[in-house]
């Protein structure tokens, strides 16, 4: 395992299969796994989420099959300083942290339990858990992120759609159901329906929610404020099995399909995307410019990256 310390703009990806953490380093974009390290009665058994947490000054990790989410102050993961779990923190899934906000969880549920539904929660600063999701809520959430003015916005997997909750946790429904329909380049928001939602981000940069959609391999920018949307890349369509996105130059159309979108970030004013049958993480400067900044397809071997929410180094 390196020893070398966690720089600011390194990215960590979790390897579900692999039960490791990838590390794309900051200053030359060069990837190193890194096994998380826990006592031996307490393995991790499947890493899916992650995020830093610029107020502790760590990483968490939520450990889906365990139902628990864990914390490694050094970044190096050599340490794990604390783990935590709830009655209500089944299976949990996509993490995201705002300094104001607090540790955001995005939960599956026990597929084997309806008593175990997901849902969403958050975790603030004095170690205090909030249910953020409606009092019957009885499905499952693999992706969430917040929004400005302590707003969230999360995916219900049954359906697909995205959802927005206010500060006072009032909810709307944002998008209609999936549907085996192409939708259009732009609109208003409730005309607008996913397939396979991979990856969310809100963009300072930009002011807007982006949305990746591996079926339709396109990401889409959501206005929050007048609820419309646009495609900032990509061109919606159906794909074949086993279908690769064409590459030219070893970099992807802004205008074809992207093919799966398994995570996005940001960093500076760029918007970076990681698609996971290639391997490769591509970047967006603010030109327009789509560049491959990273390949790091031999560390997968067989382990298709499934949908993953990175971290980043603060």
């Amino acid at each position: 395992m390196p020893s070398a310390a966690v720089q600011k703009g390194d990215i960590f990806v979790p390897l579900r299969r692999q039960r490791s953490v990838l590390v794309i380093q900051g200053s030359s974009r060069a990837p190193a796994r890194r096994r998380p390290e826990v006592k031996a009665d307490d393995a991790i058994q499947e890493p899916y989420g992650l995020c830093w947490d610029t107020g502790r000054g760590g990483l968490w990790l939520s450990d889906k099959l365990a139902s628990r989410i864990r914390f490694y102050r050094d970044g190096n993961l050599t340490e794990e300083t604390f783990s935590l779990t709830t009655e209500f923190l089944n299976e949990p899934c996509g993490l995201d942290y705002h300094a104001h906000n607090g540790l955001l969880v995005g939960c599956y549920g026990a597929c084997s339990s309806s008593l175990m539904p997901g849902g969403v929660y958050s975790l603030d600063s004095s170690g205090s858990w909030k249910t953020r999701t409606p009092k019957g809520f009885n499905s499952r959430v693999t992706k969430c992120v917040w929004l400005p003015n302590n707003c969230f916005a999360y995916v219900t997997t049954d359906d697909c759609v995205l959802r927005i909750c206010s500060a006072d946790n009032s909810v709307i429904a944002a998008t209609s159901p999936a549907r085996y329909e192409i939708p259009s380049p732009s609109g208003s928001l409730k005309d607008l329906h996913f397939r396979c939602v991979q990856s969310l981000l809100y963009s300072k940069t930009l002011g807007r929610l982006l949305v990746g959609d591996s079926s339709f391999g396109s990401i889409f920018s959501i206005n929050l404020e007048d609820l419309t949307y646009s495609i900032l890349l990509g061109r919606p369509r159906f794909s074949s099995v086993g279908e690769l996105p064409e590459l030219v130059a070893g970099i992807p159309q802004k205008d074809a399909w992207l093919g799966s979108i398994v995570s996005m970030f940001e960093i500076g004013s760029d918007i970076y995307w990681i698609n996971g049958d290639l391997g490769l993480c591509f970047g967006l400067d603010q030109r327009g410019r789509v560049s491959q900044v990273s390949s790091f397809k031999q560390f997968i071997g067989d382990d298709i990256v499934p949908p993953v929410t990175v971290a980043i180094a603060q």
